[in-house]
């Protein structure tokens, strides 16, 4: 069957001036599940089973999983729930690559099953195929038009494609399911900040029931942006602080299925890891708090959560983080080195200091460790301590060129220090009284 021909069907089920007596639509469905299924009699090409190419890095007990999904796939090539349970395994852990070919298999085999269609759906707009995405969720529209976050879902769409007037329409339905559904009182006021019209969107922030819900600080920061647009800077900014680090929370039972997939604390790093290359660090963080919180005396996420914090430039969380990491992984020297630029970063010198030297009584030969060494003398001001640090980088790197280096690092990330006149003269002295 032609491409155009599902998507023609599509849009006329999905057209809201469309409307058929019961038998009419029994008919109607039925014309469509043939059409998706393309019956033209002839057997179709084996498919090919999504499987990551290298998975050295992956946690062993993942590979386990993967592995026995797959072999379930292979087993049963036309079974739709067994393509079904490898893509959701792959999309719990960010693997869309391999999800999507797995979703669009399980939508072929059965194009009745809106789980699937939705679960497709979501995992192309997270891929950035947002049109892709879009003409699934009609067909999640067409199976199960009661749902109402697959209309949020189509209405962020919409509205991340410029469409406006649309995404306003599929909130609306969404409320009009669930009157209670706040992330669709969310949309609507996002859509009226596109549209330039925030007293609109304050009034529809003003919702008791989006006040007391877990949106509330989302809630604040739109009611900040709307502020600013109307000039209101002052009131802007207090609302903007009561939203800090909000994001969207949507009540969907559906992606609640995927919870079951997601396994163990290993499982979950990874997931961490792959939100922060998909440049999502700051839903990592949240992942990762979570995770901290029952997972306290294990260095790996105590290490990643410090990591995801410094990509956010968050120093004092970072440090706090790979403080602890550090003191469950006492002989591991990187991780001090870590530790001490985020000090560093924080403003805590005098930590940094002595966490510095501390990584090198364990690797005197690190230049990294005698560039946070430098840098923290260099903020506590302690110029004669840094010509002594200096001798120790020369005879830790074996060189006088590499010390060097090491210097000039240090200044360009302290351009404008004050004492970079006296240090450079006392290091040119030094040089200059050194046996040739």
């Amino acid at each position: 069957m032609e491409h155009r021909e599902r998507r023609t069907l599509t849009r006329l089920m999905s057209d809201s001036t469309f409307t058929a007596s019961p038998a009419q639509a029994g008919l109607n469905l039925a014309c469509y599940l043939l059409l998706l299924t393309g019956c033209t009699g002839q057997d179709s090409p084996p498919r090919e089973v999504p499987t990551p190419t290298v998975v050295s890095g992956f946690d062993p007990t993942l590979v386990a999983m993967i592995d026995a999904a797959v072999g379930i796939v292979k087993q049963s090539p036309t079974a739709p729930h067994a393509w079904r349970d490898l893509g959701q395994l792959y999309e719990a852990h960010l693997m869309l690559e391999w999800a999507l070919p797995a979703y669009e298999a399980a939508v072929e085999l059965d194009p009745s099953d809106a789980h699937v269609q939705y679960r497709l759906a979501l995992a192309r707009m997270q891929n950035g195929n947002l049109h892709g995405g879009l003409e699934s969720l009609d067909r999640v529209h067409f199976l199960e038009p009661e749902y109402a976050p697959a209309w949020c879902k189509h209405g962020a769409g919409l509205l991340d494609l410029g469409q406006v007037v649309e995404a306003r329409t599929a909130f609306e339905r969404a409320l009009n399911i669930d009157p209670q559904n706040t992330a669709g009182t969310i949309g609507l006021a996002q859509a009226a900040l596109q549209e330039g019209k925030p007293e609109q969107a304050l009034k529809r922030l003003q919702s008791p029931a989006l006040m007391e819900s877990p949106n509330a600080p989302l809630a604040h920061r739109l009611k900040g942006k709307a502020l600013f647009q109307l000039g209101r800077e002052e009131q802007a900014q207090s609302e903007i602080a009561l939203g800090q680090g909000a994001r969207l929370v949507m009540n969907d039972p559906w992606s609640r299925e995927l919870m079951v997939f997601k396994k163990g604390t290993s499982a979950l790093l990874l997931r961490a890891t792959r939100l922060m290359d998909r440049g999502k660090t700051a839903k990592a963080v949240e992942l990762l708090e979570e995770l901290f919180v029952r997972e306290a005396e294990d260095p790996k996420v105590a290490r990643k959560l410090g990591i995801a914090h410094a990509s956010l430039a968050n120093w004092s969380q970072a440090a706090a983080a790979l403080s602890v990491a550090s003191r469950l992984e006492p002989d591991d020297a990187e991780l001090k080195v870590s530790l001490a630029w985020a000090e560093i970063m924080a403003g805590d010198n005098v930590a940094a200091l002595s966490t510095a030297l501390a990584a090198l009584d364990q690797n005197a030969a690190d230049s990294a460790a005698h560039e946070a060494r430098l840098t923290a003398l260099l903020r506590l001001g302690r110029s004669q301590a840094m010509i002594e640090a200096y001798r120790a980088a020369q005879a830790g790197l074996g060189s006088q060129a590499a010390a060097q280096t090491c210097l000039e690092r240090v200044r360009t990330l302290n351009p404008d220090h004050p004492a970079w006149a006296d240090i450079q003269a006392n290091i040119k002295a030094l040089e200059d009284d050194a046996p040739r």
